[in-house]
């Protein structure tokens, strides 16, 4: 969502309990390139430092406050179901969410609860 423009928190708020499965990808922009390229890039992942935009694992596109709202409101509109997110979709995220991993308690592609999180729901962020 986040390379086409569309905000995913506002995307909840529109379509709140029609929502029964989500899966977290971080995306990170290049304000520089988006203009030359536009959203509907089609250069090579490889080439990031020409393209407008590229798939990052969560927490390297957006910071650890925008993942807390994000997932405080689906549960603000009743979504208590797993969050499956993306990791390793392409070369260029492959070893980003190991180490030093900005959310490291969210799921890995497996799934993970959405209630309890620190400040949120479980084992979000540890």
């Amino acid at each position: 969502m986040f390379w086409q423009a569309i905000d995913p928190i506002a995307a909840i708020r529109e379509l709140g309990e029609a929502i029964f499965h989500v899966h977290a990808k971080d995306t990170q922009i290049y304000d520089r390139n988006l203009p030359l390229t536009g959203v509907l890039d089609t250069k090579r992942y490889t080439d990031e430092a020409h393209r407008a935009w590229i798939f990052r694992t969560c927490g390297y596109g957006h910071g650890e406050e925008w993942w807390r709202e994000f997932v405080s409101t689906l549960r603000m509109f009743g979504y208590d179901y797993a969050i499956d997110r993306a990791r390793g979709q392409h070369p260029l995220a492959r070893g980003r969410a190991h180490e030093g991993d900005p959310l490291p308690g969210f799921a890995g592609g497996e799934g993970e609860a959405c209630g309890g999180m620190v400040g949120v729901g479980p084992n979000l962020f540890t």
